[in-house]
């Protein structure tokens, strides 16, 4: 089924009004895509000729969104006369970009970064939108001063190294042991490492939940 959004009919006197055109465009965007359009600004591109004293009214039939270059359409009363709109649909959002250079595997603090306010219309790689998505994270490569921050560049901060004493909880059966370990690995949380229990002279696999416990998965 073909989607189709339209407005109330204007009146085209000596040629289209690109004011009345661009009021239109919006109201019709702004029916499909309520919540979008204030991150929106629409812009008319070209307008068709019309004929003067007809009547028309815009559609939007595209199942998309609209972003970057787009067409709408004038069409007239009977539906017998219809002409594309080129718009452009410049997409914004808050961004976070770099105050300074970072390198590889450098913490990325509250000094590192600010945020703003930008198109987004051609960025291709997912950004970072909010403040969590940089906190507890680290680079995976070096990075310039000014640069967007994406979301691909970042990793989860180790919370725990090798050589490191943890406890090791190991649960089993509806009981639930603690044991002092020392890590054989690191990462971040969720991360599977090896651990050595001293008091029992075993090496354990276990699930990273902090940066002072360790959650048996398996004995080796």
């Amino acid at each position: 089924m073909r989607l189709l959004l339209t407005i109330g009919w204007l009146l085209a006197s000596g040629g289209p009004d690109p004011g009345a055109i661009q009021k239109a465009v919006e109201e019709v965007l702004g029916r499909r895509f309520a919540d979008r359009l204030p991150y929106w600004k629409v812009e008319l591109r070209r307008i068709p000729a019309w004929p003067e004293e007809r009547a028309f009214r815009i559609e939007y039939t595209d199942p998309h969104p609209p972003r970057g270059l787009a067409l709408c359409w004038m069409v007239d009363a009977q539906g017998a006369l219809r002409r594309p709109v080129s718009i452009y649909v410049a997409h914004f959002d808050t961004v976070w970009t770099l105050t300074r250079a970072l390198r590889a595997g450098e913490a990325i603090g509250p000094d590192a970064v600010r945020p703003r306010w930008m198109e987004v219309t051609h960025l291709g790689a997912s950004y970072v939108r909010r403040p969590e998505q940089w906190r507890n994270m680290r680079t995976r490569l070096p990075l310039r001063a000014g640069a967007v921050l994406l979301v691909h560049q970042l990793e989860p901060q180790p919370v725990l190294r090798p050589g490191e004493a943890v406890t090791l909880l190991v649960r089993r059966d509806g009981f639930e042991l603690a044991l002092p370990a020392i890590t054989r690995g690191g990462g971040p949380v969720g991360t599977i490492i090896r651990v050595y229990a001293p008091d029992t002279r075993r090496v354990y696999e276990a699930e990273i939940l902090d940066s002072r416990t360790v959650l048996w998965r398996r004995t080796l």
